[in-house]
């Protein structure tokens, strides 16, 4: 008789990056609620990343709380030994010409390889390789060696004669060739034609990335210590490897998101084709998730195939943030608004910052930080174009992201969000459990199931701008009711603590994965 094993979680991603999304962040947080409540889980990433380990330590986590694909496969996995540096590099009958980040190797004066090193001595060595770029007798880059951060070979990429990607080949720890995939343009991109795996002494070929990490998804299920389940989070991306995958295991998919492609008719709306192919599907399925139990109902009204709709927030509050010292409303900077969005067009920003200047015209001394990376520059050079037309240029300010938003909360009076859609976004738990008073625009998902109007803050008429400064401007004025929602804020992000989530992620997903082993 098979040995009973203890289940693993994989949820699954693309990738974790140096900014990271709401996805990723959601992710983050539940992989700390498994921990704390000892449920063994990882992270699984699809894409292939040299610079993972130090995104994993940026954001809290550690190598172990990582299983990504071409890590697996190359088993680089782990790795604590020496780091590559320049000096390692020799090759003869070359002189070396040094300057900043960059060494030439020059032979009869013609520039034959260059070495580019690492500088921020936080995360690296003196002078460790980021890569090595090789040139052909005409000067062209005919090959580039990658390394990981860690420090050792990673990758080569080999360039044709017009400079494109044709074979990328992929290293183990020893130098030996794990994984080549060949390329071939089309249209504008290149384009992986077939992947090569060599894996415990076999040579696998795989048509494209789906077929491969629906292969990294079997090999999980038949090498883990532990029964294996998978909950999808970035779906578009990790659905079809789960798609193709031979072996059982409990699958669940969480929908970050709104669920048609108008996310104003999601009763009656072109269904997003992620969602129509799990219906295809059902019978691979455990069941859907969804942050909120409005979109968990919208989306089971749509359902066929038996797929069953569950409904477990994503936001969690941590305890220590819970049993944390409250900030004293008077400490709080007066008229601070704060946002945190990436800079994309969902966020719908330029209504925010319309409002702002509305908000601004009634308190000079109002200003409005939004925090968040930059997906669409064009977007970010039009608000600030907006901020100087507005005549608030000065009391705007565009941050780029930062993992840590603890000090942006407890200065902040008003948390305003004017999406035109969402899921449930972490950041108005966020900063609820940080006592900020909460105004945003009343869209699918997420608002109302965090905001008490006129207890918390308001929700307000989605696309109404005028609405939104009006809420903003009366919650200001009134600097003794914002000190009470502030203070209803902090009560009502209780909600969202690791007991109260945990309990929904066991008896929903937990026990039902150990059910149908």
């Amino acid at each position: 008789m098979m040995e009973e094993r203890l289940m693993i979680f994989y949820f699954l991603t693309q990738m974790i990056d140096f900014n990271v999304s709401g996805i990723e962040h959601a992710e983050i947080k539940r992989l700390h609620l498994f921990h704390r409540f000892d449920q063994a889980a990882k992270i699984a990433t699809r894409n292939y990343n040299r610079y993972l380990t130090l995104n994993l330590h940026r954001h809290g986590l550690h190598q172990a709380d990582s299983m990504n694909m071409f890590d697996y496969f190359q088993g680089t996995l782990d790795y604590h030994a020496k780091r590559a540096t320049q000096a390692d590099v020799t090759i003869a009958g070359t002189t070396v010409v040094h300057d900043n980040t960059r060494f030439d190797y020059l032979k009869a004066g013609q520039k034959v390889a260059s070495v580019f090193v690492f500088t921020d001595p936080k995360h690296y060595v003196e002078n460790q390789i980021e890569e090595i770029q090789y040139y052909g007798a005409t000067g062209q880059i005919w090959r580039i060696d990658y390394y990981d951060v860690r420090g050792f070979k990673s990758s080569t990429d080999y360039r044709d004669q017009e400079g494109k990607l044709s074979r990328q080949v992929m290293y183990d720890l020893n130098g030996q060739v794990k994984i080549e995939s060949f390329w071939r343009q089309q249209g504008d991109n290149d384009v992986a034609a077939i992947y090569q795996l060599d894996y415990q002494n076999k040579l696998w070929f795989f048509r494209d990335l789906d077929e491969m990490l629906g292969f990294f998804y079997d090999e999980l299920v038949r090498t883990s210590d532990h029964q294996a389940g998978f909950i999808g989070d970035r779906l578009y991306i990790t659905d079809p490897g789960m798609h193709q995958m031979q072996e059982w295991a409990p699958r669940y998919g969480y929908w970050h998101n709104v669920h048609t492609y108008d996310p104003d008719a999601v009763w009656t709306g072109k269904l997003n084709d992620v969602l129509v192919d799990q219906m295809t599907h059902a019978d691979m399925w455990r069941a859907l998730i969804t942050p909120t139990s409005r979109q968990s109902h919208d989306v089971q009204s749509r359902m066929t195939g038996g797929l069953r709709v569950k409904t477990i927030p994503g936001p969690i509050v941590p305890d220590e943030q819970l049993a944390a010292a409250r900030v004293p409303f008077s400490a709080r900077t007066p008229y601070k608004i704060i946002d945190i969005a990436r800079i994309h067009e969902q966020k719908r920003l330029d209504h925010l910052l319309a409002a702002f200047i509305q908000v601004h015209a009634q308190f000079p001394a109002a200003t409005l930080e939004i925090h968040g990376y930059v997906n669409e520059q064009k977007i970010k050079d039009d608000l600030l174009q907006q901020a100087r037309d507005g005549g608030v240029a000065d009391a705007v300010a565009l941050i780029d992201y930062t993992p840590d938003l603890g000090a942006v909360y407890d200065s902040a009076q008003i948390f305003a969000m004017s999406s035109r859609y969402e899921g449930f976004p972490l950041s108005l738990v966020e900063a609820a459990s940080h006592g900020v008073p909460l105004i945003s625009y009343d869209v699918n998902y997420g608002p109302e199931e965090i905001i008490d109007d006129g207890k918390n803050g308001y929700l307000v008429e989605k696309g109404n701008i005028d609405a939104l400064a009006a809420a903003m401007i009366k919650a200001l004025s009134d600097q003794a009711k914002l000190a009470e929602m502030s203070t209803a804020s902090y009560e009502i992000a209780k909600r969202f603590s690791e007991p109260n989530v945990w309990q929904l992620w066991h008896d929903l997903v937990v026990k039902d994965a150990e059910a149908h082993l």
